[in-house]
């Protein structure tokens, strides 16, 4: 993950829980997806879950974001984390501004901390794209375990997956490592709970969803 890539306008190729490729008509018992057609036009019926059909066109669906895996990794009673600083030369140009709601014109900085993750890449599953980014990011490797939550990460949907059987020792690299500088700021912590907070855990609904996780141990739900 370079930064917060642009995720606006994106039709998501596959499903990002199961990774099942996404066609017309196709349907998973919770996820349906469509590819993006060559006429925006093109009116696509999609059979139902449980039976029916829906019938829509393009213009009908709206802008579907890249969806983003995290993986989260759990050790002695601490998580991994991605601690940051980032700080852009205007707020129109910063993410974490513009979810934030900071009015700018300028972008004052922000400091807060991630899971390991990033993008799903067209083809991909969030589950692979959690363990692909850990590894990207951190060198380590896992396995997964399973899904933990879901959620948002600045207006996209995001999908959380412990990773269990870790390799390696954590050691940033990848487009980390590359653009790591004084004001796109990237350092891998281990946190415990009082350390989320005082990091800034983002998004903010994470602390309370880790917080439990590590009270009730590695591989607790």
């Amino acid at each position: 993950m370079r930064g917060e890539p642009c995720t606006r306008g994106v039709i998501q190729p596959s499903c990002p829980t199961t990774g099942h490729p996404a066609t017309p008509n196709s349907t998973q018992p919770t996820h349906t997806y469509v590819t993006r057609a060559s006429c925006p036009a093109l009116v696509r019926e999609v059979r139902l879950v449980g039976g029916g059909i829906c019938r829509w066109g393009w213009a009908d669906l709206g802008v579907v974001k890249i969806p983003r895996g995290a993986a989260v990794v759990v050790e002695a009673g601490r998580v991994l984390v991605v601690k940051r600083y980032l700080r852009q030369g205007a707020s129109a140009e910063c993410v974490m501004c513009e979810y934030g709601d900071v009015p700018g014109p300028r972008c004052e900085g922000h400091r807060y901390a991630v899971l390991p993750g990033g993008h799903v890449e067209a083809g991909e599953s969030a589950a692979g794209a959690a363990l692909r980014e850990l590894e990207e990011e951190t060198t380590l490797t896992g396995t997964l375990d399973r899904l933990l939550w879901t959620g948002t990460h600045n207006g996209r949907p995001a999908y959380y997956f412990l990773v269990s059987d870790v390799n390696g020792v954590p050691e940033l690299s990848g487009d980390e490592a590359v653009d790591h500088c004084a004001t796109n700021h990237f350092e891998l912590r281990w946190a415990d709970a009082a350390d989320l907070e005082e990091f800034g855990i983002y998004p903010t609904e994470l602390q309370q969803h880790l917080t439990r996780l590590l009270q009730a141990g590695d591989h607790a739900g």
